[in-house]
């Protein structure tokens, strides 16, 4: 807000008219002045403490947000040390396993569940030490099997 100085010359000029202080609408102008400078003073209070309040829950969410974080790190990590302390004992399993199936098919004759089937030679059907053992075409296997 101007001065009460520069209200009273800027009537003088546009109106024409030589205001004193003790007038109306100078005591106006000061009350004014007291209500603009007090609204400024109330503003900038309640902006200084909105501002506090942001900063403070800002700062509350960060903190909340970084313990988030290491939480999710720290599982994350506990995870990936489980599955790392369980892959020696995993791959010993998978090798015994292999070994186990390669070592049944070592044995003589067929394995078990071999689809292996004995035809006598047609002129000697009834003479069984003449057989011939013949395994079946081969066929690929298939996962969908």
């Amino acid at each position: 807000m101007d001065s009460l100085e520069e209200y009273i010359a800027l009537i003088a000029r546009e109106n024409h008219v030589i205001l004193n202080r003790k007038d109306s609408i100078c005591i106006l102008h000061t009350i004014l002045a007291k209500f603009e400078r007090d609204l400024l003073e109330s503003q900038k209070k309640i902006l200084d403490d909105f501002s506090g309040k942001i900063e403070t829950l800002c700062l509350e969410l960060d903190l909340a947000e970084k313990a988030r974080s290491e939480k999710a790190l720290s599982f994350a990590r506990s995870s990936a040390e489980q599955l790392m302390k369980s892959i020696p004992t995993t791959m010993k399993a998978t090798v015994e396993e292999a070994s186990f199936k390669t070592a049944g098919t070592n044995r003589s004759g067929p394995p078990e569940g071999s689809d292996v089937r004995c035809r006598p030679y047609p002129a000697q059907s009834l003479d069984r030490r003449k057989r011939s053992c013949s395994p079946e075409p081969f066929k690929p296997l298939s996962v969908f099997d």
